[in-house]
This record gives structure tokens, sequence and C-alpha cells, in this order.
């Protein structure tokens, strides 16, 4: 399963990406956790890119989605682990500079403290 999702703590989530989103269930599968993480009330989330390799414009529009709903409800989202293609697959997107994009998981955790 491409998906994975831990808490870590009271309002913290992550989600841990692995392989290529691509087919429709992975992309699914993604946004059912996504969606899943939000409706628990979980402030803070971090998606892990750091085990994916690719992923197609369905799956960029359901970050889009997740983006917009944490931020319409002014909780903290960030990415980490963005590998040098999915960074520009999102810079293609002009996407670089709307996500917040870390290195590292202990980045990101600083990031949505």
């Amino acid at each position: 399963m491409p998906v994975k999702m831990t808490t870590m703590g009271i309002d913290l989530a992550l989600i841990e990406v692995r392989g290529a989103l691509m087919s429709q269930p992975e992309i699914d599968n993604l946004r059912t956790t996504i969606i899943g993480v939000i409706n628990k009330h979980y402030k803070k989330l971090i998606i892990d890119f750091s085990g994916c390799d690719y992923m197609n414009s369905p799956a960029i529009g359901v970050l889009v989605g997740a983006h917009a709903s944490f931020a319409n409800r002014k909780w903290a989202l960030c990415f980490c682990g963005v590998n040098n293609n999915l960074f520009a697959i999102l810079a293609v997107a002009r996407l670089t500079h709307v996500f917040r994009i870390v290195e590292t998981r202990e980045e990101a955790l600083r990031v949505v403290a």
C-alpha cells in the first residue's frame, strides 16, 4: 500500500507515501487518508514523500485540495522528502511556493510545531 498514516500526538498526523501516485486507487487512498486526518481534527499534517518517485496531475489535485482545506482552517500542512523529480513536477505546476516543502521529517516537525 503506497500510503500509510501514523499519529504523532494529539493533533499531529504523518502520512508516508511510497512508490508512484499514478493509479486512481492509489490517489483515492491518499485522498481518503487526508480526509480522515481532517475529520479526526488533526490540526498538523506532515506528508513524507521520501519513498515516492512520481505523481501525476490528479495526485497533485489531491494535494492542492489538502492545502486549501488546511489553510481555510488555519491548520499546518508540510511536505518533506520531496526528491528532485517531484520538486520539478510541483515547480511546473507553480506550486513550490504554495506548499511548505522542507527536506527532512525533523524539519517538518519544527515547521508544524
